[in-house]
């Protein structure tokens, strides 16, 4: 009592002045240094993967590039590819669409809207036949159009109500088979002008999947140099894919090598496939596994565990967090009883629920007895009394006891 504050003070170690200074920032290898870096020398695997992924998307540049003083081939091989509709096949189907006509409009016969669309449908059965016009050489609309055409060919030169003689039947199959022949070779320039405009394309595409595919391989390489995680994923991945899409970088132009295109964009794909390759395998080799797995992203504290792909659940903490807590759990002490606001309590007894309490805490009436007091007392003296005598009531029992007063009294 009446003492002021007490000073403290403190008084540092004394050390050795000649000790060298310990470093805080020095880590073993692949430890983490302040700034989220990783103390860890680039392993040379990792420096050949980006080279070799950058060199990849290069090289698919550069075989678009050499395929473009190439047309004449190309026309050739997509003409091979897609063969349009022959000469010879337009002949062929325009005598055998007249032919058909001059079996289906027999002289003497009257026309009639009937006989119209039968005419026409067996026309437009000619050209349907595939042994006519194979499918390699019409594509399956096309090959619709060109009946919708003859069987309008056909409604144009018959005419409801008129006779057919012979000389009519035969006049009717010629012009709708001459009208069959010039819609075919119609369609063969159309088909020659497509080959023509897909042979000037086609250099142009390749270039801008090379450029496109240099700019993915480029940051694929890129998070292969700094050690991102995801690049051991992306990298297959990424090679995949351009085996599916047939680019350049894709391992079908490796196994085409001995092929007849020309040697430029051989050798340019070829190189662009291997590179490729050389990457996916130079991403599963140990040192490169050991670069990533050192910059692997490590989840911060607290932070909820993850699960893999196929791994099974992992229940949520009996504390909550995180998780959805679970009914009654999360409030169950070390002890196994219930917290207050359960139905045990931390001492074992049995405690009674939130609901019941608060009905325990309602307030509620009381009855109050009359006590016995002698006649001799006065009026005044019995309502004191009764009040002294009797617990604390509320205002609406004193008018009965005044009233019990006063029938005792008399």
């Amino acid at each position: 009592m009446g003492r002021g504050p007490i000073a403290r003070t403190y008084t540092a170690p004394v050390t050795d002045s000649n000790a060298k200074p310990v470093s805080t920032t020095k880590k073993g290898a692949g430890a983490t240094v302040p700034g989220g870096k990783v103390d860890m020398p680039r392993p040379p695997m990792a420096v050949a993967l980006a080279a070799v992924l950058v060199l990849s998307g290069l090289a698919a540049i550069v075989a678009g590039l050499l395929l473009t003083g190439h047309k004449g081939y190309l026309v050739h091989t997509l003409t091979k590819n897609n063969p349009p509709v022959t000469a010879a096949q337009a002949t062929s189907a325009q005598q055998k669409v007249a032919a058909a006509i001059g079996k289906a409009l027999p002289a003497g016969a009257s026309v009639s809207a009937t006989t119209i669309t039968t005419v026409g449908d067996k026309a437009a059965d000619v050209l349907g036949d595939k042994d006519v016009i194979p499918g390699k050489n019409i594509s399956s609309n096309d090959r619709k159009d060109q009946q919708k055409k003859v069987r309008a060919a056909v409604s144009a030169e018959l005419k409801v109500g008129t006779s057919v003689t012979s000389a009519t039947s035969t006049s009717v199959a010629t012009s709708v088979g001459q009208t069959v022949h010039t819609d075919l070779v119609a369609l063969n320039k159309k088909q020659h002008k497509k080959i023509n405009d897909n042979a000037d394309k086609l250099p142009k595409s390749q270039v801008v999947s090379g450029i496109v595919l240099t700019i993915a391989l480029g940051f694929v390489g890129f998070g292969a140099y700094a050690g991102r995680y995801w690049t051991r994923w992306a990298v297959p991945i990424v090679w995949v894919l351009c085996s599916f899409t047939g680019t350049s970088a894709g391992i079908t132009s490796l196994l085409q090598i001995g092929g007849d295109s020309p040697g430029g964009f051989r050798a340019g794909a070829a190189i662009s496939s291997a590179a490729l390759i050389v990457g996916v395998i130079l991403t599963f080799l140990a040192p490169t596994r050991a670069w990533f797995e050192a910059h692997r992203p490590v989840a911060p504290a607290g932070a909820p565990q993850r699960r893999g792909l196929f791994a099974p659940r992992i229940p949520p903490p009996s504390g909550g967090g995180g998780g959805r807590p679970v009914r009654g759990r999360d409030e169950i002490p070390a002890d196994g009883t219930r917290s207050s606001d359960g139905k045990r309590s931390t001492d074992g007894k049995r405690r009674p629920s939130a609901a019941k309490a608060a009905t325990d805490r309602t307030p509620t009436k009381k009855r109050v007895e009359p006590v016995a007091v002698s006649t001799e007392t006065s009026s005044t003296d019995t309502l004191s009394t009764d009040t002294a005598a009797t617990k604390p009531s509320s205002a609406r029992t004193r008018p009965r006891q005044a009233s019990k007063s006063r029938r005792t009294e008399s």
